[in-house]
């Protein structure tokens, strides 16, 4: 819509015929993934909302291009100091969730809620290590950066395994929970459900009519975060018979994990 050759009246013509993706790849360039992302809609990038269409438009003429609303606001899903100075005011409670592995680094994510019940993401922090290192970076990030911890979640299936975070003792083997447990880094059970998770993820992502912004927004140096949300697609598996069904790559799949866990609480003030 910038460009000096196509006028409005051209854009809204072009956009009227196609679809959402199209339109993404022939005005903004963006990439599809043929696989299918998990996660569309993240715009690291100001974008247009339509309030009638409940979607990102293309505007032509102040209006919609495809509606011709006027009800259209610019949005972004990251966020950097234009909009307020990281990390955000001290009294904002911040979640801090966590997704630790067998054999990666545990992830770790926090997550501030504004008086309008908005969600920030602050940071995020891949550790390598046991669990005595993990709390103590988890620690000296949020004693740094005075950020106040009201919870902590993390992945229950962890109580059942056991690697790098386990420790072996009178010849009995401590689960990854027990190993944090014994530095004394508690966490309460994370809700896992994967498909409403991701619902919740993509309600918001949109556009709040009243506040006239995403519910969720993620910082500009949260780039893991960034960069696994617009790339956590599905995988095709063969199902019974003829069937094909998709399933959650693993690939890319660590920082949304924490993502979910902080949304299926549906944190408020």
């Amino acid at each position: 819509e910038h460009n000096r050759t196509l006028g409005e009246e051209g854009l809204a013509r072009l956009a009227k015929n196609l679809p959402r993706e199209q339109r993404r790849v022939r005005f903004h360039g963006d990439l599809i993934d043929l696989k299918g992302v998990i996660f569309p809609g993240v715009k690291e990038k100001p974008a247009w909302w339509c309030f009638r269409c409940e979607d990102t438009t293309y505007p032509a003429g102040g209006a919609c291009s495809r509606c011709a609303s006027t009800g259209i606001a610019p949005y972004c899903h990251v966020w950097d100091d234009q909009d307020m100075d990281w990390p955000g005011p001290a009294d904002w409670p911040t979640v801090f969730t966590m997704d630790p592995h067998q054999a990666r680094p545990c992830v770790a994510a926090w997550f501030k809620v504004d008086p309008r019940d908005q969600w920030w993401q602050i940071g995020g922090m891949e550790i390598p290590g046991d669990a005595s290192v993990v709390k103590r970076r988890v620690e000296e990030f949020e004693a740094t950066h005075r950020v106040r911890v009201v919870v902590r979640k993390g992945d229950p299936k962890i109580t059942k395994q056991g690697n790098q975070y386990a420790t072996t003792h009178e010849g009995q083997d401590f689960n990854i929970r027990r190993a944090f447990e014994e530095v004394g880094f508690d966490f309460e059970d994370a809700n896992t459900n994967f498909t409403v998770g991701r619902q919740r993820v993509l309600d918001a992502l949109k556009v709040n009519p009243l506040t006239k912004a995403p519910r969720l927004r993620i910082h500009a140096t949260c780039t893991a975060m960034r960069y696994q949300l617009t790339r956590f697609t599905w995988t095709p598996r063969r199902g019974e018979g003829t069937a094909t069904k998709e399933d959650p790559s693993k690939r890319h799949s660590d920082h949304p994990a924490c993502l979910r866990y902080f949304v299926m609480d549906d944190w408020d003030w």
